[in-house]
């Protein structure tokens, strides 16, 4: 008896590449064809094998697309394609990935207490919306301490005084302190002589600019922009 043939066509490969099984494709193609069929379809085309998907692989994608991970990276850590996990994410309706975050549009304001938490890095990369893998850019990019012990949460106040301080220090040897009185500069009604005379005030002082920022609603890096305007 012969065996029923099957010819590997876009669509069969595009079957193959998915998530059904080959038994599932057989019943796509209805009798004869069988799984065996499939399965000796693809290996004469040449196909590269199926991986074997566990049960938890779904959970485990779900995952690392919550932690930002893109289609592409999630496809090359789990063995599949780009497509399969495309598919999933819209069959099973998961939230869209937003743009990646960068580094250098994290706020201070945010990341400083995030940091000097006992939460893992998982935990922290997920609160800051970014990849476990960009943590370490983020503590490069702050000068943070290492987080050793952190999930121990051992002297988490004296470890962020110390950098705080640290940091203070850094600016006033960067940045000499001006005149005290702001010089006139155009711009922005926001921009009030007592509002700018509270900027230059802070020295260029790091922990003062954040204090100021916080007290004015404005980003820690318009604070800073202003005080290079007034104060240089």
């Amino acid at each position: 008896m012969t065996r029923p043939m099957l010819s590997a066509d876009a669509a069969f490969c595009a079957l193959w590449e998915g998530e059904m099984t080959s038994d599932e494709i057989a019943a796509h193609y209805g009798h004869p064809i069988t799984g065996a069929v499939v399965r000796d379809t693809a290996r004469r085309a040449g196909l590269p094998p199926r991986v074997k998907r566990a049960r938890w692989d779904r959970v485990v994608m779900r995952a690392k697309w919550d932690l930002g991970f893109r289609p592409a990276e999630i496809a090359a850590q789990m063995g599949c394609t780009e497509a399969v996990v495309r598919g999933i994410a819209s069959k099973q309706d998961w939230p869209k990935q937003g743009r990646a975050v960068r580094i250098s549009d994290l706020d201070p304001a945010t990341v400083v207490p995030l940091w000097f938490s006992n939460r893992d890095t998982a935990a922290l990369a997920q609160a800051l919306g970014i990849k476990p893998v960009s943590v370490k850019v983020v503590k490069g990019h702050f000068k943070f301490p290492a987080r050793y012990g952190f999930t121990a949460a051992r002297d988490l106040d004296n470890r962020r005084a110390a950098w705080e301080r640290e940091r203070a220090t850094e600016n006033e040897l960067d940045v000499p302190v001006s005149a005290t009185v702001p010089r006139l500069v155009s711009g922005h009604p926001f921009w009030t002589p007592d509002r700018d005379l509270a900027v230059v005030e802070t020295g260029g002082r790091y922990v003062e600019i954040a204090k100021v920022a916080d007290r004015l609603g404005k980003p820690i890096e318009a604070v800073q922009a202003r005080w290079h305007l007034v104060a240089a």
